[in-house]
């Protein structure tokens, strides 16, 4: 790939929302054509928030040929950072992949984003040494102790053709978010400061005036990891465009934010994330300014570098055979999402994950006192969802890639209240910190303001809270909260370290490091406690009218609709609700093929009844009775072997002295219909059943003999002395024969 710019590397829950507030990114819509014809123009082309995708690499490196195919004499290749972080792809080895990629895709230069810090500066520095990495890597705003950058704060060069012909001077300047002091884990970045606010700015504007008047820069590009997210003000783009007005173009990342540059908007564009789109800028060589700009959709661009898409799939290949085996499975998606999602809610994967933390502490850390624990980890954490179906192992390392392990830290009551309160501030605002937890009931008031106290804490851009006064944690494992009281946190690392405004953590009176890894406690967990199978239980539907049959009973029941798998053992099994309370008694599942992953639960108010049916007078008293057993035939094989002609239901016994041989039917007699409805099938028989009671008369059509007959059968009230011989429904075939989906127990 051909290089452009003559630039030497530098290396110097359960959770309640009360009344939620709205806040919308700023979003451009996004289908910009290169065009046609790019003779006399330089194309600056850009990525931000890559996080892994690496299997889109081979586009932006043809995208980056075809520029030239149409004429271009220049092309430069910029990334906004978090490039090393996101997929298992990268994370395995630390970011060194993405670095690999970039080197083949022809980078140009980049910034730092808060993830390359993921694992540790001194991997960083590997990562992007001279001898790794092939671009230009500068932060204007990274300083060591001695207030010295780390990195190059910025570099001018000569943009050239293929001639070496000089078109302008252009100017690139990196910029991270102090946010990544917080947002990183502080106990790997020792030694490292962030400028942020008017020190971030001044430092900027010191570096466009030294490009500009020693420099002779034409063109200043700012390489922006601050985003808009409302949370990061006073450090956004947005703020930084109003502060350093030197700036012509700003290529912005870290809010995931797709924005189409403007003049309104300070000419700040952002591609989103994952390679979604790739960003361009398109200069007049003649007037050295923007002649137009856009997002091309890599969605819909589907050519591809060769030698780039090769080193790809050899990476994806080798991860995949390693850790792409199934190990479990999902019947309901676990919820990976950022907003609506495990930033602002309580999520079906926050609960997994930190109900997992729980099971391994309770497992394997036995001298710690579950009774006062609790379990909590941050919703920046989670970077993935998981579809229903099958789970691998890159699947949970995708969801977690950080590496953290599971530690527990001791704190007071009062502690805890300050971490939630502090990691609450902006609720529901997305926020990293949002805490998924389990163990605990908490509420979370909206309506009400962040007390903030009057600086940061240590290190950090983010402020502590003054006084508690959103945030009311209710009860710890159904008792009630003490502020006094010592409680066991079971969290990770990173949120143990002061990570994600935890800082009360950091100040814990003692931390046990357990040295488990935060994605094998995940994996052990659905292995070893849910055996293999994962779902959330959400109620989707009430009074649900559903035919439950088993080789002995057809019935139709109203029960609770849920998404939870019901198993082998599970029939019995309460059904609760978010405050702990018994709603209903799990009995059945769909095995329908278009409705599999469906449970069912008896309404707690039914079972009440049942139950006190059965204390007082040892059956549930109203439920007809008809004295018979029957067989379903619904194939030609069933009807051969019994000799019959047609399909339905058969009267196999009648039971003597019972309602049917009182009507006169007969055994061999084939029930044709109930009250002119037509009984053709088991679940026909059990839903008429169950519309009736004890007393009520029929009349009943069957085929006898090759004639119709019509009875009249008086119901009787099914109990204890006859549940056994010829009840409602009863089948002597083990075995049905019937075809059709039904919901079948599985107690």
């Amino acid at each position: 790939m051909r290089k452009v710019l003559a630039l030497l590397l530098s290396l110097v829950m359960t959770l309640t929302l009360l009344v939620p507030a709205t806040w919308a990114e700023e979003k451009t819509a996004a289908g910009y054509q290169l065009p046609a014809s790019l003779k006399g123009k330089t194309v600056i082309l850009h990525t931000n928030d890559v996080h892994g995708a690496i299997d889109k690499y081979a586009k932006v490196a043809a995208l980056k040929n075809e520029c030239y195919d149409r004429g271009a004499s220049a092309v430069v290749l910029l990334d906004a950072g978090d490039f090393s972080q996101g997929s298992t792809y990268v994370s395995l080895s630390k970011g060194a992949t993405a670095v690999e990629l970039m080197n083949a895709v022809g980078y140009d230069a980049v910034t730092l984003g808060n993830h390359e810090f993921d694992y540790g500066f001194p991997q960083l520095k590997a990562n992007l040494s001279n001898a790794a990495a092939d671009f230009l890597v500068t932060c204007v705003n990274l300083v060591d102790d001695e207030g010295e950058p780390i990195f190059a704060p910025g570099a001018t060069a000569p943009v050239t053709d293929a001639d070496g012909n000089t078109l302008f001077n252009l100017t690139v300047m990196g910029v991270a978010t102090p946010e990544t002091q917080t947002k990183a884990n502080p106990a790997l970045m020792k030694g490292l400061t962030f400028l942020s606010g008017q020190k971030l700015y001044d430092a900027a504007n010191a570096k466009i005036k030294v490009a500009r008047e020693e420099g002779n820069a034409d063109i200043v590009i700012a390489l922006t990891h601050l985003g808009v997210d409302a949370s990061s003000e006073p450090n956004r783009s947005i703020d930084f465009v109003k502060n350093v007005p030197g700036v012509d173009i700003v290529i912005d990342g870290h809010s995931h934010t797709v924005m189409t540059a403007s003049k309104d908007n300070g000419m700040i564009q952002s591609t989103g994330t994952g390679l979604a789109y790739v960003g361009a800028f398109v200069i007049d060589n003649a007037t050295k300014s923007v002649e137009s700009n856009g997002l091309i959709d890599l969605s819909t661009y589907t050519k591809e570098d060769a030698s780039v898409k090769a080193i790809a799939d050899k990476i994806i290949g080798e991860v995949d055979a390693e850790y792409g085996k199934v190990f479990a499975k999902t019947e309901v998606e676990l919820n990976g999402d950022k907003e609506p999602g495990n930033r602002t809610e309580e999520t079906n994967m926050g609960d997994l994950i930190t109900d997992a933390m729980m099971w391994a502490v309770k497992t394997r850390m036995p001298s710690i006192n579950m009774e006062n624990a609790v379990a909590i980890t941050n919703g920046g954490g989670i970077r993935a969802a998981i579809k229903a179906g099958d789970i691998t192992k890159k699947d949970v390392f995708t969801v977690l890639p950080f590496g953290n392990t599971l530690t527990v830290v001791n704190v007071t009551g009062a502690e805890l209240l300050e971490a939630l309160e502090a990691a609450t501030f902006c609720t529901p605002v997305s926020l990293g910190g949002f805490p998924q937890t389990a163990g605990m009931k908490l509420t979370v008031d909206c309506t009400k303001d962040y007390d903030k106290n009057d600086t940061t804490y240590p290190g950090s851009t983010y402020y502590g809270p003054k006084s508690i006064n959103r945030v009311t944690i209710e009860s710890i494992n159904g008792k009630p909260f003490d502020k006094d009281a010592t409680y066991a946190v079971i969290t990770n690392d990173f949120l143990a370290a002061g990570g994600d405004i935890y800082y009360a953590f950091a100040a814990a009176s003692s931390q046990i490091e357990s040295g488990l890894s935060l994605d094998t406690v995940v994996m052990d967990y659905i292995t070893d406690e849910l055996g293999g199978t994962v779902t959330s239980g959400i109620v989707s539907a009430l009074n649900r009218s559903v035919s439950i049959q088993s080789s002995s009973s057809v019935n139709t029941m109203s029960l609770i609709q849920m998404d939870a798998s019901v198993s082998p053992g599970n029939s019995g099994g309460g059904l609760f609700n978010m405050n702990g309370e018994l709603i209903g008694i799990v009995n059945a599942k769909s095995s329908s093929s278009d409705a599999e992953g469906l449970g069912f639960a008896i309404p707690i108010n039914d079972a009440i009844k049942v139950a006190q049916d059965l204390l007082e007078n040892g059956y549930v008293t109203g439920r007809p009775y008809m004295g018979i057993t029957y067989l379903a035939v619904n194939d030609a094989q069933t009807a051969a072997q019994l000799g019959v002609n047609a399909y339905g239901i058969y009267v196999v016994d009648v039971v003597s002295g019972g309602p049917a041989d009182k009507a006169g039917l007969k055994a061999g007699d084939r029930i044709v219909s109930i009250d002119n409805t037509e009984v053709a099938q088991k679940t026909d028989l059990g839903t008429l059943m169950q519309e009736h009671s004890a007393g009520d008369t029929l009349s009943i059509t069957v085929a006898r003999d090759g004639q119709m007959q019509t009875v009249s059968l008086t119901l009787g009230e099914k109990n204890a002395s006859n549940s056994g011989n010829g009840t409602n429904g009863a089948s002597r075939q083990e075995k049905s024969a019937e075809s059709a989906p039904q919901q079948n127990p599985q107690g």
